[in-house]
C-alpha cells in the first residue's frame, strides 16, 4: 500500500513537471514572439520618420528639373534610388527567410487577400 501511494505521487509529479515544461516553453516562445513584435515596431517607427523625410523631396515633376540644372543632384538622386531598391530587396529577402522558417504562420498575401 505504501509503495502504491509512493508511485502514485511520482506519478503525480511527473505530470506536474510536464506541465511546468510545456508551460515554460510556451512563456519562452512568447517572450520571443514579444520581441520580435517590439522590434518591428521600433523599425516602422524608424521608417515613418525616414517617409516622412522623403515625401518632403520634389516630386516627379519638380525632381527632374532639379536634375537638369544640378548634375550632383542628379547624381545623388540616382545613388539614393539605388540604395531604396537595394533595402526593398532586402526587407523582401527578409520576408522570404522568415515565410520559410515560419511556414507555420499565415501567408501575408493571403491575410493581404482576406481584408
Amino acid at each position: 500500500e505504501e509503495e502504491e501511494l509512493e508511485h502514485e505521487q511520482d506519478v503525480a509529479l511527473m505530470r506536474v513537471s510536464q506541465v511546468s515544461s510545456k508551460d515554460l516553453e510556451r512563456s519562452k516562445h512568447a517572450n520571443h514572439q514579444q520581441r520580435l513584435i517590439d522590434t518591428g515596431l521600433e523599425n516602422r517607427i524608424r521608417l515613418q520618420r525616414l517617409l516622412s523625410i522623403a515625401n518632403q523631396m520634389p516630386q516627379t515633376s519638380t525632381h527632374a528639373l532639379f536634375c537638369k540644372k544640378t548634375p550632383k543632384v542628379k547624381k545623388a538622386m540616382n545613388e539614393c534610388s539605388e540604395a531604396a531598391r537595394a533595402l526593398v530587396c532586402d526587407f523582401l529577402a527578409l520576408r522570404r527567410e522568415l515565410a520559410i522558417q515560419h511556414p507555420d504562420l499565415p501567408n501575408l498575401e493571403d491575410a493581404e487577400a482576406a481584408s
